[in-house]
């Protein structure tokens, strides 16, 4: 116990101990859509908010029905900052139903068919980690994570570019149909 009219001093002559520095920095996500996972650092994460080393992070958002969003925030010690979630929701437009028509009795030979004949597109799946500003065949597609697009079979030329990160141009050879996805991870810029 200590002796009256002491209350908030430290016995012994020294001075208060001052506070410790925070040591991370605090990042809340918010409108992320229901059932969405996120990823810190290419790590899942729990919850919505997050104490993190100061520096660079990667958060990634996934969500079924939506687009899969991406961004990197710098966090500072002692610092909070909201993150807002702006994928968007994909939009699917329903088929009619089927119209049915009654059985219809050949009397005939079927006709020959003619052989079927391969997809005239290409299709391009792209992941990018970290998300880039995307070019494709000289046409901008803005910021992607991830690309699924149909393009004429052979080459194309994709430019990549986000700041603080290296520029990447490279072509990929594309048949007919589909193509097995493509991986590009952005190098960070040397200093």
């Amino acid at each position: 116990q200590q002796p009256a009219g002491t209350e908030g001093q430290q016995l012994g002559g020294g001075a208060p101990a001052a506070p410790a520095a925070p040591a991370t920095g605090h990042v809340a996500l918010s409108e992320a859509p229901p059932g969405a996972k996120v990823t810190v650092d290419n790590q899942p994460a729990a919850g919505r908010e997050f104490d993190l080393a100061p520096g660079p992070h990667d958060i990634e958002v996934t969500a079924p029905g939506y687009d899969p969003f991406s961004t990197t925030v710098v966090v500072a010690a002692g610092q909070a900052q909201t993150v807002a979630y702006t994928g968007h929701r994909h939009v699917v437009t329903a088929r009619p139903p089927a119209r049915t028509r009654p059985p219809v009795r050949n009397v005939h030979p079927p006709a020959a068919q003619p052989p079927p004949t391969r997809s005239a597109f290409a299709v391009l799946k792209l992941r990018i980690q970290p998300w880039a500003h995307v070019t494709l065949n000289g046409k901008s597609l803005g910021q992607k994570s991830q690309l699924v697009d149909s393009v004429i079979p052979g080459t194309a030329l994709l430019h990549l570019e986000r700041p603080g990160y290296a520029t990447l141009d490279t072509t990929v050879t594309l048949r007919a149909g589909e193509n097995p996805p493509i991986l590009i991870r952005m190098k960070p810029r040397s200093p």
